[in-house]
């Protein structure tokens, strides 16, 4: 009976005890033609798990945001969770209800969040480091084509890089590392020049921290909006575990 009584006061106070983890929405994209091969038609969108791996690691709880839904879903997602990741991928950013559409939905949300008081980050990776740009234009595409596979790249970074948010805390043995050495990723047909920026009218929106030069093409590499707490990547950190 007292073994009962313990199981029944530490299942209470499992029930009841706050749970610190920040919890992290992640975009869910359509399906590329090599994925349905591989998987089949009956899935419409899906999540890369080295995405999920990488929050998780960090020690934060996950949760997909679907695509094609509703104003008041999307709206509830923002409400619910701690924070969003936009990844990289391939879908396209013209369809009406597919990822960029569900990224702009995000993307006002969570400004408007931010504007009421309440921090509400936001991160992109590759595709997605491209989308928040794109986002910030009011979805007027300025990137530049820029096909780079499979290639391992030390960061260049910009004078003024410790003044912002990104990289002002990072060990400088870490920043080291990734002035010195290949250590970041790049998979992706299109970049983000710091003339696209300007072509978009969004130059006063981010501040450029690095950028890298591959094959002639100088492109940005990773950016903070110079209001809100969104950031972004053009490399894949989520590949080097």
């Amino acid at each position: 009976m007292k073994e009962f009584a313990l199981i029944l006061c530490l299942l209470v106070h499992l029930s009841t005890a706050l749970n610190e983890r920040p919890i992290i929405g992640v975009l869910t994209q359509e399906l590329t033609d090599e994925i349905e091969e591989n998987y089949g038609s009956e899935y419409d969108s899906y999540v890369a798990a080295s995405y999920i791996k990488h929050l998780e690691s960090a020690g934060s709880r996950v949760v997909p945001i679907w695509t094609k839904q509703t104003r008041e879903y999307y709206d509830y997602i923002v409400n619910s969770v701690n924070g969003i990741l936009i990844p990289g991928g391939a879908a396209p950013f013209n369809a009406t209800d597919g990822y960029a559409a569900a990224a702009w939905e995000l993307y006002k949300l969570a400004k408007q969040k931010n504007d009421a008081g309440v921090y509400f980050p936001v991160w992109g990776t590759c595709l997605g480091f491209e989308l928040l740009a794109v986002l910030s234009a009011d979805q007027y595409d300025l990137r530049s084509y820029c096909e780079i596979q499979n290639e391992a790249l030390p960061l260049i970074f910009k004078e003024d890089y410790k003044n912002g948010r990104m990289y002002k805390d990072a060990p400088q043995e870490l920043l080291d590392v990734m002035k010195n050495e290949n250590v970041t990723i790049n998979f992706h047909h299109w970049c983000i020049t710091e003339k696209d920026l300007a072509d978009g009218n969004v130059s006063d929106q981010w501040h450029v921290l690095s950028y890298n030069k591959f094959n002639g093409t100088e492109f940005v590499s990773s950016y903070e909006h110079t209001k809100y707490p969104f950031y972004g990547v053009q490399f894949h950190p989520e590949k080097n575990t």
